[in-house]
C-alpha cells in the first residue's frame, strides 16, 4: 500500500478545504510507517477470515458430524478449531504490538510538530492568541487528534475488513439472504489562564470576577454539550432501530427457510451468527464514524490555528562573521488598526560596537529588537546581514548568533542551573564565572543548596533583579555575536547595574556587537552611539555627547530621565 507519494507532501501544504484534506493530513502521519501498517491490514485481514471460518467449522458439525456420529471426524475438527483459535491469538499479539507501534510513534511526531510549529510562528501568534488558547490547543485538539490514531482509526479498520470478509461469506454461504442485509473548547483555556496568573488574582483580588467569568463560559460549555448530547441520543436511537429490525429481519428470513426445509439447522445458526456479527460491525462503524467526526472537527480547529503565517526557516547558510546589519524601508505593524510601530525605518547597525537605542514607549525599539533575533518579521522593507536578506538566512543560523535579554524572563520551574545552562554544554568554571560577571555568583552560592537551589514556577522563589542576573548569565554564556539587552537591567539598583555594565562591556570588548534598549542614562552614556527612535523611525543619532549639544528630542528625554541634571 503506497502511502509516501500522495500522503507525505499534504504535511508540508496550506490547509487545503474540506474534509478529504483533513483526512489526508491526518493520514500523512502514517506514511513513514507504511509497512508496519500493511503488515497491520495483513494481520487483521487474517484475523476477520479466521473468525469466519470457526463458525463454518461449527455448522460442519451441526449438519454432518453429529447426524452421522462420526467421534473422529469430530475430535479432528475440534483440534482443528483449537489451532486456529491458537494463531488467531498469535496473530491478535502480533497484530497490537505492530498497532501500538504506529499509534505511539504517529502521535510522537504529530506532538513534535506541533511544537516546531509554535516556534516557526513566533511572536506574532503569540501575541495574538491567549495563552489560555494556545494550551488548549495542545491539551484537548492535539490529544482528540491522536485518539484517532490510537483508537478510532484501528478500530475502524477491523470493522471495515471484517464487514468486507462477512459479507463475502455470507454471500458464498447463503447469498439470497446477503441480498437481503446489505442495503442497511474555550472554557478549558480560560480555567488555564486562571491557574497560571493565579498571583495577578490575588493580588488585585479579583477571586469573584474570575469565578464568574468561569461560571459563565462553563455554562456556556455545559449548553453546547446538552446540544451535543440530544445529537448523540439521536444518533442511538437510530442505530438501535436499524440494528435490532435487521436481526428480526434475518430472524424471519432463516426462520421461514428452516421451516419450509430450505437450510438445514446448521446452516441456520451460522448464518444467523454471521448476520448477527455484520450487523454489529456496521453499527460499530456507525458508531465510530460518529465518534470520530469530533475527532475530525478538532484537526480542522488545529489545522486553523496552526495555519497562521509562520516565520521562514530561511535556506541560506550563515556560518560567516557578522559584518554589517542594516534595516532598510522596514516597516511593521502589531495590527490593522493600529499606529504601525516601524514606518520605512533606515539605518545601519555599526558592527563590534555598543550601540542604544532610545525613544518613549511605543516608538519602536523593542520591535527592533525582535525583529533582529527573528522572533517577527518584516510587514514591508528588508533587514540586510553581509548584504543577505535575512529571511532568507537559515533561520538555526542566525539563532546561533543572537541572543536577546528581556525586560521580564521566563525562569523554568527548575534549578537556578539548569536556568543558566539553558540547553547549553557549559561547565560549572563557565556557569561561576559567568554569574560572577552578573553579579550574582555571590546570591547563588549562599544558598543552601547553591546552583541547585529549585526556584519553583515561573523563579517565584527569586526577585526581579534575582531573575534579570540569571537572563544576564545566560546570555553570556552563549555569548553571541550580537547580544540585544531590552530593558534587562531595569529591576536592578544602579550600583548593581553599574557593576554589571561594566563586566559585559569587559568580556565583549573583542569585537562582539551589543545593543541596549533603555531608559536609563547609566547604560547610555557610554555607548558608541545612540539612536534615537520617534513614531517608528529614527530621528537623531550619534554619542551621548553629541546628542546632548544639537538633539532636542534626545534632551528631552534625557531631562525626563534626569531632571535634577538641568
Amino acid at each position: 500500500m503506497e502511502l509516501s507519494g500522495q500522503m507525505q507532501p499534504a504535511r508540508g501544504r496550506g490547509r487545503g478545504s474540506g474534509a478529504v484534506s483533513a483526512y489526508i493530513w491526518v493520514l500523512s502521519y502514517l506514511s513513514p510507517y507504511q509497512s508496519l501498517f500493511a503488515g497491520l491490514l495483513v494481520c487483521n485481514l487474517l484475523l476477520s477470515l479466521i473468525e469466519m471460518t470457526i463458525p463454518k467449522g461449527i455448522q460442519i458439525v451441526i449438519d454432518q458430524l453429529l447426524p452421522s456420529r462420526s467421534i473422529s471426524l469430530f475430535y479432528w475438527l475440534l483440534a482443528g478449531i483449537a489451532i486456529l483459535i491458537m494463531l488467531m491469538l498469535a496473530i491478535t499479539v502480533l497484530r497490537n504490538y505492530w498497532q501500538r507501534v504506529i499509534q505511539e510513534q504517529a502521535a510522537r511526531d504529530l506532538q513534535l510538530d506541533v511544537f516546531r510549529k509554535l516556534r516557526e510562528l513566533g511572536l506574532a501568534y503569540t501575541d495574538r492568541h491567549p495563552a489560555g488558547d494556545t494550551l488548549s490547543l495542545l491539551n484537548s485538539e492535539v490529544a482528540a487528534i491522536q485518539s484517532i490514531y490510537q483508537s478510532y482509526l484501528p478500530k475502524l479498520i477491523q470493522y471495515v475488513l471484517f464487514v468486507l470478509v462477512m459479507t463475502t461469506v455470507m454471500f458464498l454461504t447463503h447469498w439470497k439472504l446477503s441480498l437481503a442485509v446489505l442495503p442497511e473548547r474555550r472554557f478549558m483555556g480560560r480555567l488555564e489562564e486562571g491557574i497560571t496568573h493565579t498571583r495577578e488574582i490575588l493580588a488585585f483580588h479579583r477571586q469573584d470576577r474570575e469565578y464568574q467569568e468561569l461560571n459563565n463560559r462553563y455554562q456556556r460549555y455545559m449548553d453546547k454539550s446538552k446540544e451535543e448530547g440530544v445529537i448523540t441520543n439521536k444518533h442511538a436511537v437510530y442505530a438501535g432501530a436499524i440494528k435490532w429490525g435487521f436481526n428480526l429481519i434475518v430472524l424471519a428470513f432463516l426462520g421461514y427457510q428452516v421451516l419450509n426445509q430450505a437450510v438445514t439447522i446448521g446452516t441456520f445458526v451460522v448464518v444467523y451468527q454471521f448476520a448477527a456479527q455484520l450487523i454489529d460491525s456496521i453499527s460499530g462503524s456507525y458508531h465510530f464514524l460518529i465518534g470520530i467526526s469530533s475527532s475530525f472537527a478538532s484537526v480542522e480547529r488545529y489545522r486553523e490555528g496552526a495555519g497562521s503565517e509562520s516565520i521562514s526557516a530561511g535556506t541560506i547558510r550563515f556560518e560567516e562573521l557578522i559584518r554589517s546589519i542594516r534595516f532598510d524601508a522596514v516597516q511593521f505593524g502589531y495590527g490593522e488598526h493600529l499606529t504601525p510601530a516601524l514606518h520605512n525605518l533606515n539605518l545601519d547597525i555599526p558592527v563590534g560596537k555598543r550601540i542604544a537605542f532610545v525613544g518613549e514607549s511605543g516608538s519602536g525599539k523593542s520591535t527592533i529588537a525582535q525583529l533582529l533575533v527573528r522572533l517577527i518579521e518584516p510587514a514591508g522593507g528588508t533587514i540586510m546581514v553581509n548584504g543577505i536578506p535575512l529571511e532568507t538566512v537559515r533561520r538555526d543560523d542566525w539563532a546561533s548568533k543572537v541572543s536577546l535579554v528581556f525586560q521580564e524572563t521566563y525562569m523554568y520551574p527548575d534549578t537556578i542551573r539548569f536556568n543558566l545552562a539553558f540547553g547549553q554544554n557549559v561547565t560549572d568554571d563557565d556557569i561561576r564565572e559567568a554569574c560572577a560577571a552578573a553579579q550574582f555568583r555571590e546570591t547563588a552560592e549562599t544558598l543552601p543548596d547553591g546552583y541547585d537551589t529549585w526556584i519553583g514556577e515561573r523563579g517565584a522563589a527569586l526577585s526581579g533583579g534575582q531573575k534579570q542576573r540569571i537572563a544576564i548569565a545566560r546570555a553570556l554564556l552563549a555569548d553571541p555575536e550580537l547580544l540585544i539587552m531590552d530593558e534587562s537591567t531595569s529591576a536592578l539598583d544602579s550600583e548593581t547595574e553599574r557593576l554589571v555594565l561594566r563586566s559585559i562591556e569587559k568580556r565583549r570588548n573583542n569585537g562582539r556587537t551589543t545593543i541596549f534598549i533603555t531608559h536609563r542614562l547609566s547604560t547610555i552614556e557610554s555607548a558608541d552611539l545612540i539612536y534615537v527612535l520617534e513614531h517608528g523611525t529614527v530621528t537623531e543619532q550619534g554619542t551621548y555627547a553629541e546628542l546632548i549639544e544639537r538633539g532636542p528630542v534626545f534632551r528631552r528625554l534625557v531631562q525626563a530621565m534626569r531632571p535634577d541634571a538641568w
